[in-house]
């Protein structure tokens, strides 16, 4: 699977409510595409959306590593730390 079939793939399944389908089809994008912020960005959204917010931080922070520019990497991160109540990293993270 290349990496747009990957992605359209994981959205379909979260589409389709299907959480469990989508987390198995991000972590194998992962491992397929390891250096591509918009699969761990994706893999984030699949996270928090099952309710995981720590591990979805951690999806956030990968892709905000990869993509250091990338504004909706770095609010996303800003978000899930906030949403943990980690309010000094969540400024951190907005003022990147």
């Amino acid at each position: 699977m290349n990496l747009e079939t990957s992605l359209d793939a994981i959205e379909a399944a979260l589409d389709e409510g299907d959480f469990e389908a989508a987390l198995r089809l991000a972590r194998r994008a992962q491992r397929d595409f390891p250096h591509e912020p918009e699969v761990h960005m994706v893999t984030g959204h699949v996270l928090w959306d099952s309710g995981d917010l720590r591990a979805a931080r951690e999806a956030y922070r990968t892709a905000a590593g990869l993509a250091p520019q990338s504004c909706e990497a770095l609010a996303s991160l800003a978000w899930a730390h906030f949403a943990l109540a980690d309010f000094p990293a969540a400024e951190r993270a907005a003022e990147q």
